[in-house]
């Protein structure tokens, strides 16, 4: 094997109707962007939000069910008011409580819909 002791240049032309640079990438090459994958991927991403935005709403409004079946009928059912049942807590129990209500209210935007 003989290795090449004189540098070597090499001259490439190119010609291109559009201009560097042109479209998506940093690079210096000529990137065409196709205006149906562009639309369709702007489309995905709407709906995805929307559907994110009904999730939302679906898990306030459980959280709501939820804070309306437990101060109308469980502290009904027990003869407390709201106050006496906010007073009664353990703190940490507490605590936890309203977390896992939080946890409840958001877990529609968790859960995969097949």
């Amino acid at each position: 094997m003989q290795l090449i002791r004189e540098p070597v240049y090499l001259s490439i032309e190119h010609e291109s109707e559009l201009p560097i640079g042109y479209g998506l990438g940093s690079s210096g090459s000529v990137a065409r962007t196709n205006g149906f994958a562009v639309g369709l991927t702007l489309f995905a991403a709407v709906m995805m939000m929307i559907v994110g935005v009904f999730q939302a709403i679906q898990g306030v409004v459980a959280l709501g069910f939820l804070l309306l079946a437990e101060f109308t009928l469980v502290l009904w059912l027990q003869g407390m008011t709201i106050a006496e049942s906010v007073a009664g807590r353990d703190p940490v129990a507490g605590s936890v409580y309203i977390v896992m209500l939080g946890v409840f209210a958001v877990i529609p935007l968790l859960v995969i819909r097949r």
